[in-house]
């Protein structure tokens, strides 16, 4: 088994991009090894044992040990999955492969964790959350017919190829009625390349001021996803008036955490 040992050559198969397309969320890289006996490959079923250490003599094991008994050897190939969850936090780690018990030496650099590899590649390119806060007030009264953009809450993204867009708004409105006899109604949308969002992106808020309470506050949440073509790409969020006789309506604002608005663009690639 000694002379075994010492004509083991083993190397590490580089994983391809399109295996990593499939599930690029496993930490999982396929190892190949070659093993040889007195020059000649070798064949039959040998124990096999798997660990990564900080250091590519000494140092730490980290992760657990991977064991598979009696692993079948073909004309000196092998091929196995391994997968260490947790173990590669962007540190240079080493990979110490022992054959029936006994360790091949040296240990090999393993470069990159198999789901930093898959971001190399340019897969995740373009992905991000990208958020902006209200930097003013809208009042919206009876003469905002159009929907108007609401300071603050707009931006321009570039959006790669293949990729989803979740958009999410929230943020606060307040009615500027006095008495039990004033209400408000404001009309919120998503908007996209100037466009409204007329399936799920629109919300409105009806506002009736009471005897005991006025200039009440009401909120609104909007979330929406998107596929788009790649490129720039404009998301902005915009109130309207909802309803003749309304009071003026104080929407979002630069200041007051009750009313400020935010609007949120995460780019994720498929």
């Amino acid at each position: 088994m000694k002379r075994l040992l010492a004509y083991c050559v083993l190397l590490l198969a580089a994983a391809s991009d399109a295996a990593f397309a499939v599930t690029p969320q496993s930490a999982a890289f396929t190892y190949q090894g070659s093993l040889s006996a007195n020059g000649q490959p070798a064949n039959g079923n040998f124990d096999l044992t798997f660990a990564l250490f900080d250091d590519p003599a000494g140092g730490n094991q980290v992760g657990a040990t991977l064991s598979q008994p009696q692993y079948p050897v073909a004309q000196g190939v092998f091929t196995i999955d391994l997968n260490f969850p947790g173990a590669f936090t962007g540190n240079q780690l080493w990979l110490q492969v022992s054959v029936n018990g006994m360790p091949v030496l040296p240990r090999q650099a393993v470069n990159a964790a198999p789901v930093a590899q898959y971001s190399l590649n340019g897969s995740t390119r373009g992905q991000g959350i990208y958020e902006v806060y209200g930097t003013g007030q809208l009042v919206v009264n009876t003469g905002v017919v159009a929907y108007t953009v609401i300071p603050g809450l707009t931006q321009t993204i570039y959006v790669p190829e293949n990729s989803v867009v979740h958009v999410h708004s929230d943020g606060g409105v307040q009615s500027t009625g006095a008495t039990s006899a004033t209400y408000s109604v404001v009309d919120i949308g998503l908007f996209v390349d100037g466009a409204a969002t007329t399936t799920g992106g629109q919300r409105r808020l009806s506002i009736a001021n009471t005897t005991a309470l006025a200039q009440l506050i009401a909120n609104w949440s909007i979330d929406h996803t998107y596929s788009l073509p790649a490129g720039n790409h404009t998301f902005d969020v915009r109130a309207i008036s909802g309803a003749s006789g309304s009071s003026p309506a104080n929407v979002s604002s630069g200041s007051a955490p009750q009313l400020r608005g935010v609007l949120t663009v995460t780019v994720i690639n498929r």
